[in-house]
C-alpha cells in the first residue's frame, strides 16, 4: 500500500445475476463489469493441465468472439486474457476450465528494525550475511545505481506495459534494501538483514505501485526460473477473494517446490478478515507489523482469511523504517539523497525475507515448511489473539540459534553419549540445534542416533 492507512482490499457486494452464477466464475468479475463502461474485463483462466491450456491458447488466437489469449503460465496451467461477459459464461461451461478469476489489481503494502530482529547479533555470533543466497523481489523495480546494491544485482526484468529504467516509484528499492542492502551509502548505518545476498528484481507494479495479478504471477515465475531461493511480496490484491485465487495457488505450488515465499499481511487493520492475496495463501509466510512501541501496529491487517485460515503468521518491525531511496523518488519521508523512511507491512516482510536468507545460508536444505515452523516457534507473544499477532514478534536471533550445531559459550552443553561421543538431536538430525529439533521444546529433546554397542 502507499501508506500504512491505505485500504488493502474492499469487501465485495453481490454483483448482477449472482443467484445464477456458475460456481467456476469469480463474483468479482461481475462486480467489475457492472462498474465499468468497458465491454470486457481482465481475467485469469485456470485449467486442469498444460494440454488444456495450450488448446485454449490456440482457440483464443483464432477466435472472433472477442476472446483473446494473453500470457500463459509456465508453472501452473493458467492464462491471462480479457473477456466479454458472454464469453466468461460460455467458457465456464467448458469442462476443461477449472475456474475463471478476476485479474485483480495488486498494490504495494506501504537502523532500528534490524536491531529489533536480532540481525547484528547473528552477524557477530555466527558470521551469517546471506552469502551465496538469492532473494527475488516482485515490486516496483530496483535502482541499480544505489550504492547499497553494488555488485550484487543478479538480474532485473520489467513486466509492466510501460517499461521504465530503475524504480521511478521507489517502493521496490526500499524493500530490497531492507532484505539485502549493504549499507554502503550510510557508512553501514542502515544495513539490510542479509547484506551479502544477491538480488533479482521483477518490476511488476507501475509508478504508483499497482499492477494486475497476472503480471505479479509472471514475475514470480521468472524470479524462480532465474534462481531466487526466497521471494518477497510486499504487495496485495485490492479485493478480498473467496477460495484459492490464482496468485495464492501459484505461491502454494512454488512453496511445495522449495521456494520460501514471504508476503506482507497488508495495511487494512484493525479490520478483521482484511488480509488479501497473496498473504492469504496457506503456505506463504504472512507478516504483520509492529509499531515500535511494543505492540501490533494499528494498520497491520488482521485475520482470519476468507477461507478461515489463521493469519498473519508472525510480526516484524514495520513503523518508521529507514531504507534505500531510489534516485528521484519522493516516496516516504526523505532523509537524504540515498535514504527515506516508510511504514507498513511492506517494510516488515523484507526483514523476514532477509532472515530467511541467513537461515538458508546456514542450512540450505531446510524446506519452506520447516523454516516457517522455526520462525513461528521463535516469536515473542503479545498475548493477543492469533488473528491479530500470529505467533508474535519474530526473534530472529533465536530462530537462527536453533539451527546451530554447537551452543555458544555459556549456553547449555551438548550432552555426550556413554561412550564419550557427542550426542545429536535426532528428530531431524541434520536440522536441529541445542534448542531442539526445528525449535520444539520436548522432554525427550535428545536421543541417540544409534544404539551404544
Amino acid at each position: 500500500m502507499r501508506g500504512p492507512h491505505a485500504a488493502f482490499d474492499i469487501l465485495l457486494l453481490p454483483g448482477p445475476r449472482v443467484e445464477t452464477l456458475n460456481p467456476k466464475i469469480d463474483p468479482a468479475i461481475l462486480t467489475a463489469q457492472a462498474s465499468t463502461r468497458s465491454d470486457d474485463v481482465p481475467v485469469i483462466v485456470m485449467f486442469g493441465d498444460r494440454d488444456e491450456l495450450q488448446a485454449f491458447h490456440r482457440q483464443g488466437t483464432r477466435s472472433r468472439s472477442g476472446l483473446s489469449a494473453g500470457h500463459l503460465g509456465t508453472m501452473l496451467p493458467w492464462s491471462a486474457t480479457r473477456m466479454r461477459r458472454t464469453d466468461v459464461h460460455a467458457l465456464a461451461d467448458n469442462d476443461t476450465v477449472r475456474s475463471i478469476w478476476y485479474d485483480a489489481l495488486c498494490t504495494t503494502c506501504l537502523d532500528r528494525a534490524g536491531l529489533e530482529l536480532g540481525a547484528p547479533r547473528i552477524w557477530e555470533d555466527w558470521g551469517l550475511y546471506g552469502s551465496g543466497t538469492v532473494v527475488g523481489i516482485a515490486d516496483t523495480g530496483l535502482d541499480q545505481t544505489h550504492p547499497d546494491f553494488e555488485g550484487r544485482v543478479a538480474g532485473v526484468r520489467d513486466f509492466t506495459p510501460r517499461p521504465a529504467e530503475g524504480d521511478p516509484d521507489g517502493h521496490g528499492t526500499h524493500v530490497s534494501s531492507l532484505a539485502a542492502g549493504s549499507g554502503a551509502a550510510s557508512n553501514h548505518r542502515y544495513v539490510g538483514v542479509a547484506p551479502r545476498a544477491h538480488i533479482l528484481s521483477a518490476r511488476v507494479l507501475n509508478f504508483g505501485g499497482a499492477g494486475r495479478m497476472s503480471r505479479v504471477m509472471t514475475g514470480l515465475e521468472w524470479l524462480v526460473d532465474s534462481g531466487a531461493q526466497v521471494l518477497n511480496l510486499s504487495v496485495g490484491t485490492d479485493i478480498n477473494m473467496v477460495g484459492e485465487d490464482p496468485l495464492s495457488a501459484l505461491c502454494n505450488a512454488l512453496s511445495d517446490q522449495g521456494t520460501v515465499i514471504v508476503a506482507a499481511a497488508g495495511n487494512s487493520g484493525p479490520r478483521p478478515q482484511s488480509i488479501g492475496s497473496p498473504g492469504s495463501a496457506a503456505r506463504v509466510i504472512t507478516v504483520g507489523a509492529t509499531d515500535g512501541m511494543g505492540t501490533v501496529a494499528s494498520f497491520s491487517s488482521r485475520g482470519p482469511t476468507q477461507q478461515g485460515l489463521l493469519k498473519p503468521d508472525l510480526l516484524a518491525p514495520g513503523y518508521n523504517i529507514v531504507g534505500a531511496r531510489a534516485a528521484g523518488s519522493q516516496l516516504g519521508d526523505v532523509v537524504d539523497q540515498h535514504h527515506t523512511i516508510m511504514s507498513g507491512t511492506s517494510m516488515a516482510a523484507p526483514l523476514v525475507s532477509g532472515l530467511v536468507l541467513l537461515m538458508r545460508e546456514q542450512q540450505p536444505e531446510l524446506t519452506p515448511a520447516e523454516i516457517k515452523a522455526l520462525l513461528q516457534l521463535n516469536c515473542r507473544s503479545f498475548n493477543l489473539p492469533t488473528t491479530i499477532q500470529g505467533a508474535g514478534q519474530l526473534d530472529g536471533w533465536a530462530a537462527v540459534h536453533s539451527l546451530m550445531p554447537e551452543p555458544l559459550p555459556g549456553s547449555e552443553p551438548v550432552p555426550t553419549r556413554p561412550d564419550g561421543e557427542a550426542g545429536s538431536p535426532a528428530e531431524v538430525p541434520d536440522r536441529c540445534g541445542p534448542r531442539g529439533c526445528l525449535g520444539t521444546r520436548v522432554a525427550r529433546l535428545f536421543q541417540w542416533l544409534r544404539p551404544v554397542a
